[in-house]
Parts: structure tokens; sequence; C-alpha cells
């Protein structure tokens, strides 16, 4: 018979014959190193190994550290329960409550910001505070019923399916909200262990298994391992494992304790405050003062300009600049063999509306103000000068056709456009390219000698990939749907050559951001700044232009700059980018601006000689690489404090000053 606090009891014919009874404590510290194992087979069998062996087997000990830890805890909070020990079963369900409720408000509220702020859009401050704590209540409400249902499972023939259906919790929790949610797994992980551990409790081991146990319990050997294990759980707590053990150790969703514990002891500093280079100083100052820039000098239009600018969805820049497609991509390829090409373009984000508001606003996501607006982080109470908002004030007909709800004028983005129009087809989600492109051509048949700027952005090739070939291979069917968009990009330079608007015209073609294709174990975008996501095509094409390829590092926050110079108007002092304009002319100018990119937290800096930190501000990790010598990103260099000193002051000293700062606001992220 189970006591309250779940102590199943054998029945003393057991006993009496030499059997060992299960103790509540010795199944819950049993079940968390089984969890503890099962986590180091997981990494050992399906996570490639780091460049350094020693990084991988430091993983283990920390994590294992870890775990233990949490095994001592529960072993810990047993002991209370049974010092405090009560009849009622109400009295010990709402114990288990109640320090359930501790732990969600430790590792929950992070999990719960993003739903909780899209309430709080709609509902205001309160509603989110309530949201919260409801959410952590009902969590630690779901454990104590774990727990309460072991107790019932704790029975001959029945703890065998408590245990197993915990042990099925634990083994299969990393397969939903892939690596993130990590107050969520582990609660999964807690309910798991907790109602193995609860239906494991009382039962009986056959007599050597009990003398075994009995051997290793003896009072001073266990109290010799207790020793050990606290001493080595306490120093996986204090020490700070080495920047690349820190990010083997939040790779995975397993490793219950590190995504909380190297914020929350081993935040990464640098070394010393880095001097800022000279011709950079300028960009780590606050902007919002500063003079405007005049255009270039000599103008390139001397004619009433005609710009177009075309983002594509998800385009790679090696899929352009690799002549690897250049049979199935025509058009891009021509764009690249005919015009200005920019080799080592950047976005400034790595997925689409935050990509686009850099392009349009020539400033970083820190920077910009964003809220919620129909559940969406949108920035329309940004008050950086859009673009097109400079444009429109100068006189000059923007106009933009709209395939997809999120880019609507109200959500920020795209807002200042003097001509916007979604352009809609049935239930799809994105509009074809086919479409929008027939829109924009019937807008530049009527187009008039007046200064005109027409944007344009193709969803195409969004996963999941399915408007252009049908195959096995997901990167093959990208490939398809890039050829959907390369056939409109034709059209447009055909209706250009035809109607004689070529003249004046001027076509920039680039992406909102790359797409991965397993890199860093990664699928599709937005969750890293690692190159693949990063880097871009940037296409500059007008008939006559002098083909040429540019090697220097731009960015993406460049194109605003640049555009205004392409009519003639000066750039707002406050912009993070430069003009592209005497790339133009054929000169080779060394831009002076630093190159940052910004997804769910995660900074990165791109210093000119070709280093790249990282800093993952939710996790609390750093990454440095050398991108001459390792241009796939896979060997950190941020092991060597005096390496990394440096780009990290100088990342670290850019956003102490460009990051938007408001009373109650904390910059948002997606996941």
């Amino acid at each position: 018979m189970a006591d309250p606090v779940g102590n199943p009891q054998a029945p003393n014919s057991d006993r009496e014959a030499g059997f060992t009874v299960c103790s509540a404590e010795f199944a819950i510290f049993t079940t968390w190193l089984v969890v503890a194992a099962m986590q180091i087979f997981d990494v050992a069998f399906y996570i490639p190994l780091p460049p350094r062996i020693e990084t991988r087997i430091l993983q283990h000990v920390f994590e294992t550290g870890h775990f233990v830890l949490l095994a001592l805890v529960s072993v810990g909070l047993r002991g209370v329960f049974r010092r405090f020990r009560t009849r009622r079963f109400i009295a010990s369900f709402s114990a288990v409550f109640l320090a359930a409720c501790a732990v969600g408000a430790f590792v929950l509220p992070q999990d719960v910001s993003n739903f909780s702020g899209r309430m709080a859009g709609m509902h205001g401050a309160a509603a989110m505070k309530a949201l919260v704590m409801a959410l952590i209540a009902a969590s630690a409400l779901g454990i104590a019923i774990t727990w309460a249902l072991g107790r019932v499972l704790a029975r001959p023939y029945l703890r065998w399916v408590g245990i197993l259906a915990g042990g099925s919790i634990v083994a299969t929790h990393q397969l939903v909200l892939l690596r993130d949610y990590h107050g969520v797994h582990f609660f999964l992980v807690l309910a798991g262990t907790t109602l193995v551990a609860a239906s494991l409790t009382g039962a009986v081991f056959p007599k050597k298994i009990g003398q075994t146990i009995a051997r290793v319990g003896r009072p001073s050997l266990e109290r010799a391992l207790l020793a050990v294990v606290a001493l080595w759980s306490s120093i996986s707590l204090v020490v700070a494992p080495s920047p690349s053990v820190a990010m083997e150790l939040v790779r995975t969703d397993g490793n219950l304790l590190a995504h909380f514990l190297l914020g929350f002891f081993h935040e990464p500093t640098p070394l010393r405050k880095a001097d800022i280079p000279a011709n950079m100083r300028p960009f780590f100052e606050d902007r919002k003062d500063k003079q405007a820039v005049l255009p270039t000098e000599p103008r390139v239009f001397s004619m009433n300009p005609l710009v177009i600018l075309v983002t594509i969805d998800c385009l790679r820049a090696d899929v352009i600049m690799s002549a690897n497609h250049d049979k199935s991509l025509p058009t891009l390829s021509l764009l690249r063999q005919t015009g200005l090409s920019f080799a080592n373009a950047r976005s400034a984000a790595s997925s689409t509306v935050p990509s686009l508001s850099a392009i349009f606003s020539s400033a970083y996501y820190s920077q910009q103000y964003w809220t919620v607006h129909k559940g969406s982080i949108v920035p329309p109470e940004d008050d950086t000068p859009r673009l097109q908002e400079e444009l429109t004030r100068a006189g000059v007909i923007t106009t933009t056709f709209i395939g997809g709800e999120g880019l609507m004028p109200e959500y920020g983005v795209l807002r200042g456009f003097s001509e916007a129009t979604r352009v809609r087809t049935g239930r799809m989600q994105y509009t074809p390219a086919a479409l929008l492109m027939d829109a924009a051509l019937d807008r530049l048949s009527n187009a008039k000698a007046d200064p005109l700027f027409l944007y344009v952005h193709f969803f195409d090739a969004h996963a999941p990939y399915d408007r252009g070939r049908q195959t096995e291979s997901r990167y093959e069917n990208y490939i398809g749907e890039l050829e959907l968009v390369d056939a409109q990009l034709g059209r447009l330079l055909r209706h250009l050559h035809l109607s004689g608007l070529w003249r004046r015209a001027m076509v920039i073609v680039t992406a909102d951001h790359g797409e991965a294709f397993g890199e860093h174990g990664m699928l599709m975008h937005a969750a890293t700044v690692y190159d693949e996501l990063l880097r871009v095509p940037l296409l500059i094409w007008r008939p006559g232009l002098a083909v040429r390829t540019v090697e220097e590092p731009v960015s993406l926050v460049d194109l605003a700059p640049t555009i205004l110079d392409l009519f003639g108007l000066p750039t707002p002092g406050r912009y993070m980018g430069q003009s592209l304009v005497p790339f133009i002319w054929g000169q080779t100018p060394k831009l002076d601006r630093p190159i940052l990119a910004e997804a769910r937290l995660k900074q990165a800096l791109i210093l000119p000689d070709g280093r790249k930190v990282i800093v993952d501000n939710r996790k609390h990790t750093v990454e440095l690489f050398d991108l001459r010598a390792d241009p796939a990103e896979e060997y950190t260099l941020a092991d060597d404090p005096e390496r990394l000193s440096e780009p990290l002051s100088l990342l670290r000293q850019f956003y102490e000053v460009h990051t938007f700062r408001k009373t109650g606001y904390a910059t948002p992220y997606r996941r």
C-alpha cells in the first residue's frame, strides 16, 4: 500500500524472503541518471562530432553534472516531503504542485513570452501577466497529476505502464518544438521522470540485485558517493564551460539546465574594451542628429530615373555566384554576367520582415521599435525614415505590388509608398511571381517620364517548395521554384527593351535572406545568422553598365542610400548604410560602416578582415570565425580569449549605442 507521499510498501512476505524494496529516493536518483544516459546516447549518435574530441568529452562531463544536480535536488525535495510527511493526499498533492510552480517560474517565462506578447498586443500587459501565471500553474498542475498517476500505477503489473509511458515522454520530447521552448522541454522531461520514479517506487528487486544495491548503499560508501556527485554537480554549476563547449551544450533540447545556467552564471564578456577603428567611429555614435550625406557626383542618370528593386525570398548567394545553375536560371545568370555583381553581400537579418525593414530603413533590428500588430511582430510605430518616404517627399512616384499580408503598409515595413497594391489570388498565402509581374508590367506600360521607383518581392522560393519541380530532393524543388521567378525577371528585361524604358532604367535584384539545407544542422531560415542565411546575391544591371564583380563586403542596409543616390537625393545622416554608386562608376571605395546582422536575439558582426563574431543573447553563447580560412563557419575560435576580445567588444559597443530604448520595452523576437 502506498503512503501519501508516494512510497508504496512491499508485502511482508517479500521483505521476509530477503527481497529489497525500491525506495523513492533510489527511484528518483536512478531515473535521472537514466535520462542522462539517454541524452549522452542521443548526442553521440545524432549530433556530429565537433572539430575537437575534447569538446565532446567536456560536453558530456558538464551535462552529466547537470543531470546529477537535478537528481540531488529532486531527492532533497523528497527528503523535505518525508520530514513533513502527512497522511492527507491533498496536502501532498499541493506540495508537489507548489514545488512545480517554483520550477515553472524559473524555466517557463521565456517560453510563454512569444505567445503572451501577442496577447499583450491585443489585450494589454495585464492580460500578458495573467496568461504567464496561468500557463505556469497549468504546467505545475500537470506535474502534480503525473505524480498522482504514478502513485496509482505503483502496483505489480501496473508499474510498467507508468515506466513505459514516462520513458516515452523523455525519449520523444525533442521531436516537438525543435531547438527552442527549453522550459517546455524541461517540464516534459520532469513529467516523464516523475511518472517513472513514482511508478518505480516500492518495486521489489530480486535477491541478488537487492544485495548489490545494499552493498552500494552502505552508509560509508553512500556518503562517499554522495560527496563525489555533489562536488561534480557543483563544479558543473559554477565553472564556466569554454565557448565551444557551451555551444555544444545548447545544440540540443535534451540538456535541460544548460539553456538556463549559461545566462545565469556565464555571460560571455570581452577581456577589454577594444579601440574602435577611426574610420568606423561615426557609426558607433548616435546618428540621429548626423548631417545628411550628399549624393555622388557625377549623377548616374541624366534624365528622370526608373529604379526597379526586386527581392527574392530565400535566394542564397552561391546559387547565383557559383554559376552552377546558369542553365536553369538564365536571367539571373545574364544579370550577373552583364552587370555589376557583389560577391560578398549580406542581409541584415535571416527572415523576411526584419530583413526588408532593414533594407528600407537602413537600420538594424535592434535599432527599430517593434510592436505586436495582428499577432505579428512588426515596426509600424518605428520612426526611422523609410526609403520610400524620402523618395515620395522628393516627388518621386513610389509603387509596390504586394504578394503577402505581412508586407501591407499598415505593418510598417512598406509604409510610405505613394502606390501600394495587394495582388491576391484565391486562398494562396503568397501570390505567385507571374501575377505580381503582370501587375508590375502593366504599371510600367503606363509609366510617364516622371521619376519612378518600383519594388516587388517574390515569395515563390519559400518552403515547402511545392510550386515548381516535384522530386525527392528539397534542394532541387527549391531550384525549381527559383526557375519560376527567373522566368518573370526575363519578362521584365524584355519589357524594358521593347518599351524603350531601358534608357533610364536601373534594375537591382537581391534577396531578403538565404536558405539552409542542413548546414549547421538547420533547414530553411530565420533561426541563425550563419552565412548560408546571410549571404545573398546583389546584382545591379542596366544596358551599357561596365561588367564587374566586386569582392568588397557590402550589406543590404547600403541599398537605401544607393537608391536615394541614384535619384540624386541626400542620404539621411541616421542611416547605417553607405551608397554603392561609386562601384557603378567603376571605383573601389573602402566603406566605413560595420556590417551586422540579427535573428532571434542573435547578433553578428563581420569585420573587414573576415572575422565574424556571433553572440546569442538568449542562450548566452558566443562564436568566432575566420571567414577567409573557414567560409563554412565550422571551426569556432572563441576559445581563444585574446582573439575573441576585440570583435566581441566592438559588437557590444555598437549595440550599447544602437539599441532602441523605451520604458517597459524589451527587444522582441519571433520563434
